[in-house]
């Protein structure tokens, strides 16, 4: 074995197995284990969370091009508003939008 062959790497080997051993070693290497996991789970939250606000963002994007093509097949606001789940004011923003551009 190489280990028989060189004294340096059979040191090596005897240091290893007693940090193995070492109560401290042992209590940093719980604690490194724990460090990552406590990291992976935020990253896990933070992942997670991203993921529901791009999909809130889709879901409004969607409702104001909804409302746009009602407003410019001249549905009632409160129509729009209804179907969309838009608040009343910002469908009579959006509408306002679009008169102002029908206008330009």
């Amino acid at each position: 074995m190489l280990a028989e062959k060189s004294p340096t790497l059979n040191a090596a080997i005897a240091r290893l197995k007693d940090l193995n051993l070492d109560p401290r070693t042992i209590e940093i290497a719980a604690l490194h284990t724990l460090a990552e996991q406590g990291y992976q789970a935020e990253f896990d939250l933070a992942k997670a969370e991203s993921e529901r606000e791009g999909i809130a963002k889709g879901k409004r994007e969607y409702a104001l091009e909804v409302a746009s093509k009602l407003l410019r097949a001249k549905s009632a606001l409160d129509f729009v508003a209804k179907i969309t789940g838009l608040a009343l004011d910002e469908v009579q923003d959006l509408a306002a939008e679009i008169n102002a551009e029908r206008k330009a």
